[in-house]
């Protein structure tokens, strides 16, 4: 019988645990993303405030945010991976639907979070300049339409 080494054990063992997480990898990286995002915004908001802005204390808030978020993100995999997706699967044809939501709902805290010290510096916030922008859009759209009907009514 061949005799196995330390380290082939090792990366045999790692590459389980690495395939095993590896649905869960876009997701995080989408909330780290959103919080290194809303860390930003945050040191703008609190520069703007004329509030003194350390380092340390941004990094202890963004480390406790992203073990938060990370290792909540983590549990609600494995409870999905384990228990949930079966059912899940069930009525939605969608895996690790459980996780996708979790993660999408701590996307949108922290999307709150910007938006709102958007709002309290400048008066309006990001979500609603994106719908005067679209409603902009609209109206030269049917501006335009009603520019060719015009022109195609007078041909």
């Amino acid at each position: 019988m061949e005799k196995l080494n330390l380290k082939a054990t090792l990366l045999s063992y790692i590459s389980v645990v690495i395939s095993f997480f590896t649905p869960l990898v876009p997701l995080l990286l989408l909330v780290f993303f959103a919080v290194v995002a809303d860390t930003f915004v945050g040191r703008w908001y609190a520069k703007k405030q004329g509030k003194e802005v350390l380092s340390k204390i941004t990094r202890r808030g963004f480390v406790n945010k992203l073990f938060t978020y990370g290792g909540g993100l983590t549990f609600i995999f494995m409870l999905d991976r384990w228990v949930l997706n079966d059912f899940v699967m069930m009525y939605f044809p969608k895996e690790h639907l459980s996780t996708l939501f979790t993660a999408l709902f701590i996307i949108w805290i922290e999307y709150s979070s910007i938006d709102e010290k958007v709002r309290w510096q400048t008066g309006k916030g990001i979500t609603e300049r994106i719908f005067e922008f679209v409603k902009s859009i609209k109206k030269t759209i049917s501006v335009l339409i009603n520019m060719r009907n015009k022109i195609n009514y007078n041909k």
